[in-house]
């Protein structure tokens, strides 16, 4: 090749597919029409792209990919004009929520004359819109806004929903009272599921579990207690005696569970332990845009949707273990299934790249695709 990477990153290889392009259409017309450019790349770029382009020229765009799996919002006020992958930033520059805007799959926004902000599709034909629910359970600052949809809203009814399809935490009240029992979100993306699973079951809600500040890097080989203490505080007192609903956003590797239960165990004397999941179990990698290599390093890739629940309280030394559904998760979102990306939970892939390379690369769970 004739292109000099200085990264491995993928920005940079898009920005080379661009100059190509560019180069080869302005033999012809020195001015390549923005739009034009971006139904190109669409043909070569497979996946998640939500990006931001400046050339030489002054000339800026905003595009999203025909599928729309990630956010990308846009505001404007008296002082400027700006583009974010999260609402919430655009407020923090002081542009009003009613003043944001979200781009649709496929859409392109350039800046015309006197600082007009122009949104038009790209594309003449555009698949169907998919967002990576992953976003409403986990990614998302959850301030922010998804393709106008709250995410903390998402969140709190992925909690109520939880606690809707979940016979076992009423039989527990019946058999205990709501005075032995109290729910705890593990921070900070479990916190908000928490509460709506407390409101929804009327049990009360404890924050016993909090995070430390700053992000921390745990070795394998420190200790249980350090390596919890680095990364939660936890107050084992409310634990003593008591049933803990542990609520979190999803369950990938499963470490974080592990260290929070073990170390329950060990500084305290719980009645008992649950979990409970906002989102379904992530059993596929995703190759669409969150860099998830391959299934060995996911925990529920092992087991089907009638062992699931059961094998991981065993291993996690838990009372019972549940996940929301997918058609749960949707109804939390607001949207109907076939606008979600649900890849890494059902295999259902949105594009022909990702189901063939999930085939070629997981010969061991070919299983798991229905």
């Amino acid at each position: 090749s004739r292109y000099i990477f200085d990264t491995d990153v993928d920005t940079e290889v898009m920005m080379h597919s661009l100059s190509r392009y560019i180069e080869a259409v302005g033999k012809i017309d020195s001015k390549v029409p923005l739009d034009q450019m971006f139904v190109k790349a669409a043909t070569e770029w497979i996946g998640a792209y939500s990006l931001v382009y400046l050339d030489a020229e002054g000339r800026f765009a905003a595009v999203k990919d025909p599928i729309g799996f990630q956010p990308l919002a846009y505001g404007e006020n008296e002082s400027l004009i700006a583009v974010a992958s999260e609402s919430f930033a655009l407020e923090k520059i002081g542009i009003k929520r009613t003043d944001i805007n979200f781009l649709e799959n496929g859409e392109i926004l350039t800046i015309g004359k006197k600082n007009k902000i122009n949104v038009k599709s790209y594309m003449e034909e555009k698949p169907t819109k998919r967002l990576c629910d992953f976003n409403f359970s986990y990614f998302a600052k959850k301030h922010s806004m998804f393709d106008n949809i709250s995410i903390d809203t998402c969140r709190v009814n992925q909690g109520k929903e939880l606690a809707k399809h979940d016979p076992e935490i009423y039989d527990l009240i019946s058999k205990y009272g709501r005075d032995k029992i109290f729910v705890v979100g593990i921070p900070d993306s479990g916190i908000l599921s928490g509460m709506g699973y407390a409101h929804k079951t009327g049990l009360k809600y404890l924050q016993a579990i909090e995070a430390n500040p700053g992000r921390t890097f745990i070795q394998k080989t420190q200790k249980l207690d350090l390596r919890a203490s680095q990364k939660y505080n936890i107050r084992s007192d409310m634990f003593e005696g008591k049933i803990g609903i542990l609520v979190d956003d999803s369950h990938v590797k499963g470490n974080a569970l592990k260290l929070l239960a073990d170390f329950i165990y060990e500084n305290s004397n719980p009645k008992e332990l649950h979990a409970r999941f906002a989102h379904p179990p992530v059993r596929f990698p995703c190759y669409d845009g969150v860099d998830i290599p391959n299934c060995d390093v996911l925990s529920a890739a092992k087991y089907d949707d009638e062992s699931i629940n059961l094998e991981l309280a065993k291993k996690y030394n838990l009372k019972s273990v549940r996940f929301n559904t997918v058609e749960s998760l949707a109804n939390s979102i607001g949207l109907p299934l076939e606008n979600l990306c649900t890849g890494c939970t059902t295999g259902n892939y949105p594009t022909k790249y990702a189901r063939d390379k999930f085939v070629r690369e997981n010969k061991n769970y070919k299983h798991l695709l229905k």
